[in-house]
Formats: C-alpha cells, sequence, structure tokens
C-alpha cells in the first residue's frame, strides 16, 4: 500500500508503507483521485490517499481509503516539512472559523 499525502490540492509525497514497493502505483490514477477528492465540497486542506496496487494481471491501482489531516501518521519518505505543511493546512482550516470570533 501507498500513502499519497496531499496539500491544498497538492502532492507532496507518495511513501510504500505495506507490501512490495517496487509494485507502484499508477500516476494518472493517484492524480485523478487527488484533483476529485480535491474539489469536492468540504475537502480537506491537508489529507492522505491510500491506494493499493491489486494482484492482478493489470497491476490495478485501486483507492484504499481517505484520511482526514488533523491526525494522520507520518510514514517514511514523507519528510517533516512535507508532513508539517499537511497538517497544518488542515488545523489552520480547522481553526479558521474560531478566529473570526475573537
Amino acid at each position: 500500500e501507498w500513502r499519497v499525502y496531499v496539500a491544498e490540492g497538492e502532492v507532496l509525497a507518495c511513501c510504500n508503507y505495506a507490501g512490495d514497493p517496487a509494485l507502484r502505483v499508477e500516476p494518472t490514477v493517484v492524480q485523478e483521485g487527488v484533483a476529485a477528492r480535491s474539489a469536492a465540497p468540504g475537502c480537506p486542506a491537508g489529507y492522505a490517499l491510500d491506494y493499493g496496487v491489486l494482484d492482478d494481471a493489470g497491476r490495478t491501482t485501486a483507492l484504499v481509503e481517505f484520511n482526514d489531516g488533523f491526525g494522520l501518521g507520518a510514514y517514511p519518505g514523507v519528510s517533516a516539512a512535507q508532513y508539517t505543511r499537511l497538517v497544518m493546512s488542515r488545523w489552520q482550516q480547522l481553526l479558521a472559523p474560531l478566529a473570526s470570533h475573537s
């Protein structure tokens, strides 16, 4: 499986965290998934999409799950700066309504 870290619609990192790292995700599938999720109403500013590469003849890339950026783990391969950008983007979005009340 692969985790794709996204902040404000931009892919920051794509990290293998389980399975054979030689079985790479299809970049077009990932980009389409990020574009669709980022365009959806209410999309978090920071999030991750987890993808798997199926053990079929075509090595199909499939979406496994979506993770909100307010509390997800940093797997090896995502830098501290990338991870911080994702988490901060999401927390700033969550806290924005509170700032308008102060």
